[in-house]
């Protein structure tokens, strides 16, 4: 390896220890974030005089291959232009340019080192915030900033890639215009623009709605409605979180890492089908604790994603209940995350 790039990256570890610590804790739904074209307005800028060098012999394949120029979208819709350049690759990590821009953020370009941590390329930028880029076998960038409690996903194509890739969201002359308001929990809350959705979460898998719980599995496609309840979208029930301190959002999935929407309670087998009286006596009594025992109050119920039925189940037990506005928040955590929302750890209720 040639001297000073065994410096530099000698350098790059002392100086950034923790790029070398571990691989990313990736999101769950990136595996279906698929290649589109940037819908931003604003075109990410790259540095005049980038150059991309050729891989020396001893480079090994999986790490020559990440060598070129790649561009991308990243936000929810796409609304953010972002870009990558590899300008040089070794074994250990690669001299890379990384640019962003959209409407909201003003082009950032800037030169940083990153490491090869696992299958992973990471870099810190100049402010801390943390890149990572992880390479699918079809030869696409899967892409993460994170800073504090903010992080943005996206996909990456090379030039090879991108005569194929399709426009991901329609012309808005296409798109029907929404009504202002929409009603959830009491209360009137701006409509989202063009019924925007993420993750799978309006989905019709042809799914009859059921009226009562369903067994396991409970990882499989669910319907599109729910019998005596409603079914809210992500940025529905973020504008309903930011106006209405009273609804009482659940999540039922029994996972012991979770997170989820923020201020949300976590119960785990409240989504189970077989519920007997003394189960249902401790549904209800959780119920009443979290509501105050005011069953007009919104209570919403949350699992993984529309392939869940726990968050089904859990509002059929709710329903059966008494209570008298139960939203089911069918896209579930992968959706929330699919809008770069900020989760959070949920407080466990023992019932």
């Amino acid at each position: 390896m040639d001297p000073d790039i065994q410096f530099r990256t000698l350098l790059l570890l002392i100086l950034c220890p923790s790029l070398s610590l571990a691989q990313t804790n990736w999101p769950d739904f990136m595996p279906t974030l698929n290649p589109a074209v940037s819908q931003s307005p604003v075109a990410a800028v790259v540095l005049p005089g980038a150059h991309v060098e050729p891989p020396a012999p001893n480079v090994p394949p999986d790490k020559a291959r990440w060598s070129g120029t790649w561009s991308g979208w990243a936000c929810p819709d796409a609304l953010c232009d972002t870009k990558l350049i590899v300008e040089m690759v070794t074994a250990e990590g690669a001299t890379m340019i990384y640019a962003f821009a959209s409407a909201k953020q003003k082009p950032y370009t800037t030169r940083v080192e990153a490491v090869f941590v696992g299958g992973e390329l990471q870099a810190t930028l100049p402010s801390g915030a943390k890149l990572a880029y992880r390479m699918r076998n079809e030869g696409e960038v899967e892409f993460l900033y994170r800073s504090g409690t903010i992080w943005v996903a996206g996909i990456l194509a090379n030039a090879a890639q991108a005569t194929a890739i399709p426009i991901l969201i329609p012309p808005a002359a296409d798109v029907p215009p929404a009504s202002p308001v929409l009603v959830l929990g009491g209360v009137e809350i701006p409509k989202p623009p063009q019924d925007q959705t993420f993750s799978y979460e309006s989905n019709d898998w042809g799914v009859a709605p059921a009226s009562r719980p369903q067994g396991p599995p409970f990882g499989r496609p669910t319907p599109i409605s729910i019998p005596g309840g409603r079914v809210i979208k992500t940025l529905e029930l973020k504008g309903l979180l930011d106006v209405n301190k009273k609804v009482v959002v659940v999540d039922v999935l029994d996972s012991q890492t979770r997170t989820t929407v923020p201020g949300a309670y976590w119960m785990p087998g409240a989504g189970d089908s077989r519920f007997y009286g003394v189960e249902i006596s401790r549904f209800a009594a959780a119920l009443e604790k979290l509501t105050v025992g005011d069953k007009n109050r919104p209570v919403v119920f949350v699992c993984l994603s529309s392939e869940c039925w726990e968050s089904y189940n859990a509002c059929l037990h709710a329903i059966e209940a008494g209570y008298k506005d139960v939203l089911w928040y069918r896209g579930g955590t992968n959706a929330w995350a699919g809008a770069s929302l900020r989760r959070s750890r949920p407080e466990r209720i023992n019932w």
